[in-house]
């Protein structure tokens, strides 16, 4: 099952959602989504401003504003750069990488830490929206996940304070 959120605030994500996410979220709706989100970005000190596009199996959450859409549109998949240092979780572990491909399809991250089955060196394969492969992830906690993260391009940036103050 397909399950990703697409927030735009002063910072542009792409996270996908694991089976832990969705147990925090709960029921799949705007609220509750939400309110997860406003504790995970809480928990990284960051704006609290945001709109999102959220997506579990046939469940599909448009943007409350056509404004962040199109901000999210505007960045495209310009959300890793090769040699970029990335943050990868499976729940309740993590482990860093740097990116060493990139395709409209697929990105590549290369592990520069060791953690739980994911040793220094091994070489990570993720879908566009930072999905990892199963057996590429932890014994209890499956997949690998990247969240992806760009910054709100200048020239969007008075759009997306735009859709925040509309909300």
């Amino acid at each position: 099952m397909e399950a990703y959120l697409e927030i735009v605030g002063p910072r542009v994500i792409v996270r996908s959602l694991n089976f832990y996410d969705l147990r925090c979220i709960g029921e799949f709706t705007r609220e509750n989504v939400a309110a997860q989100i406003a504790v995970w970005i809480e928990r990284e000190h960051l704006e609290l401003d945001f709109d999102f596009h959220a997506v579990c199996g046939d469940i599909d959450i448009p943007w409350a504003t056509e404004e962040a859409k199109r901000v999210f549109e505007s960045v495209g998949s310009k959300f890793v750069a090769l040699g970029q240092e990335v943050d990868l979780y499976s729940e309740v572990y993590t482990c860093r990488g740097t990116v060493v491909k990139v395709t409209p399809e697929s990105i590549e991250v290369r592990a520069t830490e060791q953690s739980n089955l994911t040793r220094l060196g091994d070489l990570l394969h993720f879908d566009s929206r930072g999905k990892g492969r199963d057996d590429e992830g932890t014994h209890e906690c499956g997949a690998w996940h990247l969240t992806l993260v760009a910054l709100v391009p200048a020239d969007c940036l008075e759009i997306a304070e735009h859709s925040a103050a509309q909300r």
